[in-house]
Order: C-alpha cells, then sequence, then structure tokens
C-alpha cells in the first residue's frame, strides 16, 4: 500500500483540525446556563407578570430541572413564557421546557453527529453523499 503524499496528509490534518474546531463551537451550544442566570430570569419573569416568586425549595426544583439548558434557549423560553403565560399563578419548569427541549435535543444530536463523522475520519473512513460510509 502506497503511503499517502505530504499534501494528502497536510489536506487530511487540516480537514480533521477543521472538524475538531466545528466540534468545539457546536459542543460550546450546549454549556449550561449558570445558576445566577436561572435566578435572575425567574426573579424578571415574577417581577414582570406580577407574581411572587416561589419558595426557595421550589426554586431548587426550578434550578435542578433548568441546569442543563443553555442560557441562548432558557432567554428563548422565558420570553415565550413572557408572551404567552396567562395564568395568575408562577409558571411551572414545564413552561418553559416545553418551548426549548426540542432545539436542545437537536443540538445534542447535532454533536452526536459531528463526534461520529470526527471518529470516522480519524479511522479514515469517508462518507458518500448518500450518507454511507465507503
Amino acid at each position: 500500500m502506497a503511503s499517502e503524499t505530504p499534501q494528502a496528509e497536510n489536506q487530511q490534518l487540516t480537514s480533521l483540525t477543521a472538524l475538531e474546531q466545528q466540534l468545539a463551537k457546536i459542543e460550546h451550544r450546549v454549556t449550561p446556563a449558570s445558576k445566577e442566570m436561572i435566578q435572575k430570569m425567574l426573579t424578571v419573569i415574577a417581577v414582570t407578570l406580577q407574581l411572587e416568586i416561589p419558595s426557595n425549595e421550589a426554586l431548587r426544583s426550578y434550578l435542578h430541572l433548568l441546569k442543563k439548558y443553555p442560557e441562548d434557549l432558557l432567554r428563548e423560553a422565558g420570553e415565550r413564557v413572557l408572551k404567552e403565560h396567562c395564568y395568575p399563578r408562577f409558571p411551572f419548569p414545564g413552561d418553559f421546557i416545553k418551548h426549548i427541549d426540542r432545539a436542545y435535543e437537536e443540538r445534542l444530536d447535532n454533536i452526536r453527529w459531528w463526534k461520529r463523522t470526527l471518529n470516522d475520519r480519524r479511522r479514515g473512513v469517508t462518507i458518500r453523499s448518500e450518507g454511507r460510509a465507503d
């Protein structure tokens, strides 16, 4: 088996580096929001909707259920809740999650795809346009 030319080897390394960089960018998009950001969002919602903020014990539940979501998705959920919430009670965690869970899962699926692609490339597997490995 003939060895690859330096140009081909360099192109493969560049391609791997580009894939690694893209994966890092995508992984950053699922970085969980901070506890402080979630608390601030919930406070803003309580003030805006003129509702009493839940007890500290209840807030721990909110934090536990919302902590996995990235800040941009939580901001989107908060805006949607402010636009759509019409009950005389504080929104439940599910009122936020229903707006962003699908987008979050799509991001995770995207990360899994990029990781598989990167691992395939490291092993020398190429992907044809139909999505099947050669």
